[in-house]
């Protein structure tokens, strides 16, 4: 299954993210232009919506917050992340087959 958002590189999984700060609550939403949706509760303020975000991501992929790591986009809605030593099939069987 083609998943545009997501692949594996040589120290994880690698999400193309697309962040939508401020919302009600923090969740997935889909996925959009080929990136999975993220709101995050958190205002884009001092760095409160990356921490969230990564705090998010750890807890939905039951990983450590040390093993999320923002490659791309600190101070941007489009975020590439990392799920450091992740296997690709558990990340997708925990998306239960979210694509486009």
């Amino acid at each position: 299954m083609e998943t545009p958002f997501l692949k594996s590189g040589p120290d994880g999984v690698i999400l193309t993210l697309t962040i939508q700060p401020n919302a009600k609550k923090t969740e997935l939403a889909g996925v959009l232009d080929a990136s999975l949706r993220v709101r995050i509760s958190a205002p884009p303020v001092e760095g409160a919506a990356n921490k969230e975000c990564i705090r998010f991501l750890a807890k939905f992929f039951g990983l450590s917050k040390s093993r999320v790591k923002i490659l791309q986009g600190e101070k941007s809605r489009h975020k590439v992340v990392l799920l450091k030593g992740a296997q690709e099939q558990a990340i997708r069987d925990r998306l239960g087959g979210m694509e486009p």
